[in-house]
């Protein structure tokens, strides 16, 4: 059984947004002169006009009719000595405490933690973590991380224990939440979902696919059978998976399979090829060695026999450039429609050809079979090479 690695690309949407406020203001006085004079300056410019005559001035006795100007009116009070009935604006009211608390007085609300260890510290929440004491001050503590993971349970701590609660209204309709592995199907056997065709545990619209955390359910794609979906996800019944290394590198979706008979491409097709770390499986693709047909671009298809005994094909990624007679080492040094052949330290590049026929063969080469007879969809195959 061939592995390979699983490749998942999910598509993502961001939402944000952003607040501001301003701050109001006020007018304060410009001292405009208003026009109105100090009553405690008379104008210098007009005289008095309840002045007695210079010739016969009364020295003793003023007229009772005019008030002295240095004297106010008994019925109005001088400005500039306060009524006794109020207060002086700058003397506070002794009944009137301070605005401003004495910044050695702590808030009565407040107390003074005055800690020497945690223990004096401890609210007894654990939810909320271990309050912890630095330099005779209260710290608070690290609350609990209760997220599951799970996107249908509601996560909350109480009593110093995390409880996450199922909430089968957070899925989609027709699925229930599971504590472990979240919306699915009560009627589907796997779990949560069916990766194989029919697929079973997602909603409406949507696929099962697998990630490296497991099977999930997503928007189904589009990207057919064979096709490129190193960015886009595959259609329902399809993963995409990751052949070869460096610039060889392909990401092809294959059919998803629990048995040879899940893979309905063609005689080639076997559930052949596990995924690395995993227990799903998906299906070879189906191809024509000799021909040089059925392979994606960049691949090259060969000729396999498993364990036990069937023979399928499939398509390798990253085709080199050896063709008949070049040295190799591993078949993806070899062009599409050769192999590599012969023992350690002997092998080379041998095209593929259908026996006894051997149409495929040029030059001095003739097919030569296999001692063990490879034959594949009714046909003997086997390699050009030279007698002798």
């Amino acid at each position: 059984m061939r592995t390979l690695i699983l490749t998942i690309s999910l598509l993502c949407l961001g939402l944000g947004a952003s607040f501001g406020c301003a701050d109001g203001g006020s007018l304060e006085d410009a001292g405009t002169d208003t026009g109105v004079a100090d009553s405690d300056t008379p104008d210098s410019e007009t005289p008095d006009a309840e002045t007695p005559d210079s010739d016969t001035p009364d020295v003793d006795t003023p007229d009772t009719d005019v008030p002295d100007a240095d004297e106010p009116d008994a019925d109005e009070p001088d400005a500039s000595e306060p009524d006794a009935d109020t207060p002086d604006a700058s003397e506070p009211d002794a009944d009137t405490p301070d605005a401003e608390p004495d910044a050695d007085m702590p808030d009565a609300d407040t107390p003074d933690s005055g800690c020497t260890g945690p223990e004096d510290c401890d609210d007894g929440d654990a939810c909320n973590g271990a309050e912890t004491c630095a330099g005779g001050t209260c710290m608070p503590g690290t609350p609990l991380d209760c997220d599951d993971g799970v996107s249908c349970t509601v996560d909350s701590c109480s009593g110093g224990a995390c409880n996450n609660a199922p909430n089968d209204g957070m899925c989609l309709a027709g699925l229930v939440c599971d504590v472990d592995d979240g919306c699915i199907d009560p009627a589907c056997s796997a779990s949560p979902c069916e990766t194989v065709s029919p697929q079973c545990g997602c909603g409406a619209g949507e696929a099962c696919y697998l990630t490296a955390e497991g099977r999930t359910c997503a928007v189904a794609g589009s990207v057919a059978l064979r096709g490129d979906c190193s960015s886009a996800l595959c259609a329902p019944g399809s993963q995409c998976i990751t052949d070869g290394d460096g610039a060889a590198m392909t990401s092809l979706c294959r059919q998803a399979c629990n048995d040879d008979a899940d893979c309905t491409e063609g005689p080639g097709a076997s559930c052949q090829i596990g995924l690395t770390g995993r227990d799903d499986t998906v299906c070879t693709y189906n191809c024509n060695a000799a021909a040089r047909t059925g392979c994606p671009s960049g691949t090259g298809c060969d000729l396999f026999r498993s364990t036990s005994g069937r023979t399928f094909t499939d398509c390798d990624t990253g085709r080199g450039t050896g063709t008949q007679g070049s040295t190799c080492t591993v078949r993806s040094d070899c062009a599409e429609g050769f192999s590599c052949f012969g023992p350690e330290g002997s092998r080379q590049c041998l095209r593929w050809c259908t026996f006894p026929a051997g149409s495929e063969c040029s030059g001095a080469t003739t097919c030569f079979h296999f001692t063990d007879e490879l034959i594949f969809d009714g046909v003997e195959y086997g390699v050009c090479d030279t007698p002798g």
